[in-house]
């Protein structure tokens, strides 16, 4: 924006409307490329497993690799998991994640499920792109992120809108944080046997399909180096 103010494009986003108003369809609509993307390097990820535990039953000179490394799992998307779960996953997949909840609710009521902290401050911080880490007893690693990128979106109904702004979270900003998303017609639509006249689907796989294709610069430490991109006059 000016000088070192710079920010992250991080959403988080909920869809709003009363029960039947078709807020998933076009939620998951959007959402089905990577669920796709997900899908096929899990498939990957499971078949590296296997073969990493095949070659570790190897004696050493028969093996491929002497000292095979574990794989990870490339993913984008996350659907419920601890502070200390997520930021192993986005450790493993840096260019960003998104925690996607069909029902908004189940993630802000879920907050200090697993421990006596304040998740709140914990999701403002990951809104600010501010660095995380994370140390748990009993594990040799640790996990620092120094630009995390985690988005959320999810939908809502209209009368429990009130429960997210309870306790907190009018105050600490978290609610200013949030983009709400209210189509100003709600009623049910006539059905109709009307398609689109190009395959709309295949169009949006491949818009997806060229964004997380693109390349990006990394560090002498392995970090990706966040692009910035400048607003025109």
């Amino acid at each position: 924006l000016k000088g070192k103010w710079d920010e992250s494009a991080i959403l988080f986003m909920a869809l709003v409307g009363r029960p039947g108003a078709c807020k998933s369809h076009p939620l998951n609509f959007a959402i089905r490329p990577f669920t796709e993307l997900d899908g096929k390097a899990t498939r990957a990820y499971v078949k590296a497993c296997e073969e990493y535990e095949r070659q570790r039953e190897l004696p050493m000179k028969e093996r491929t690799d002497p000292h095979p490394v574990a794989p990870v799992c490339k993913r984008f998307l996350i659907s419920d998991a601890t502070p200390e779960a997520m930021l192993l996953i986005h450790s493993q997949n840096l260019r960003g994640i998104l925690m996607w909840n069909d029902e908004l609710a189940g993630w802000f009521k879920n907050f200090n499920r697993y421990n006596k902290g304040s998740d709140e401050e914990y999701w403002l911080k990951l809104f600010n792109a501010n660095p995380s880490f994370s140390d748990r007893k009993g594990v040799k690693n640790s996990v620092y992120i120094s630009r995390p990128f985690i988005s959320v979106v999810g939908t809502i109904q209209n009368g429990i809108l009130n429960e997210l702004a309870q306790g907190s979270r009018t105050s600490n900003g978290f609610i200013d944080r949030l983009l709400f998303v209210m189509p100003g017609n709600q009623d049910k639509q006539p059905w109709s046997d009307r398609e689109p006249s190009f395959d709309i689907e295949a169009a949006w796989a491949d818009i997806i399909g060229r964004l997380v294709a693109m390349p990006y610069e990394t560090d002498d430490d392995g970090n990706i180096v966040a692009g910035i991109l400048p607003f025109t006059p």
